[in-house]
């Protein structure tokens, strides 16, 4: 072993000189260029599909907007020329068991069955489902009345019986209406369905139809300004 040098300056004792140690900072993994290009064309064909995606279904999306357009259009225009061509061919009146109902322009007779049975309609004019329909049926021998008072307690006699058990969540209570016509009185068993549609159920003294409307909400006064044209 060779003599100890003391160093002059740090007072440190020196033999052998201290290897150097080089303290070099960390390098990141390496990264292949081939798997950097795959990621990235990933990516961006990810993005591709989505758009795509997404345009598809805007397009399908538009597609049945105009189909429903199409079909409502169609129907209203048929409907239209059906109540017009009836007004045509048959003026603005029908006759029905020696009285006469007055049809407004929309509506028009869309049956005639063989049992007497009577159907008439009214041609659309919104997209909010059906417009309202009118159908009289030849009146059950329970139900004849001679006298207005007697019609009345019959259709009353009918509204208690609906409102027994009726959910006021589940469907709005009965109410008696009474519609006066120049020479009828009907009255009537009103109801709004689970459907929201109002619901009438009518029958006049002497007269041989029982008479049932069914419609939207909107279509109330309508209809009972047709079966007051009833005369």
């Amino acid at each position: 072993m060779g003599p100890l040098i003391r160093a002059r300056d740090s007072g440190q004792v020196t033999g052998h000189p201290e290897p150097e140690v080089k303290i070099f900072p960390r390098s990141k993994s390496p990264t292949t260029p081939g798997i950097t290009l795959f990621a990235d064309g990933a990516r961006r064909l990810k993005r591709e599909l989505l758009k795509r995606i997404f345009l598809g279904l805007c397009g399908l999306a538009v597609l049945l907007a105009a189909a429903f357009v199409f079909a409502w259009l169609h129907r209203r225009y048929r409907e239209d020329s059906l109540a017009s061509q009836w007004h045509r061919e048959h003026g603005d009146s029908v006759k029905i068991a020696g009285h006469t109902l007055v049809l407004p322009a929309k509506w028009w007779q869309s049956l005639r069955d063989s049992d007497g049975t009577l159907i008439f309609r009214r041609a659309l004019d919104n997209f909010l489902g059906d417009g309202p329909v009118l159908v009289m049926n030849p009146i059950s021998q329970s139900e004849e009345s001679t006298t207005d008072s007697e019609a009345r307690e019959l259709r009353q006699a009918w509204v208690s019986s609906l409102n027994k058990g009726t959910s006021a969540a589940v469907q709005s209570p009965a109410s008696l209406l009474v519609i006066n016509g120049p020479s009828l009185t009907f009255y009537c068993a009103k109801q709004v369905n689970p459907l929201k549609e109002i619901e009438l159920y009518c029958s006049a003294a002497k007269f041989p139809y029982t008479l049932r409307a069914t419609g939207p909400l909107w279509s109330e006064n309508e209809i009972e300004s047709v079966v007051s044209r009833l005369q």
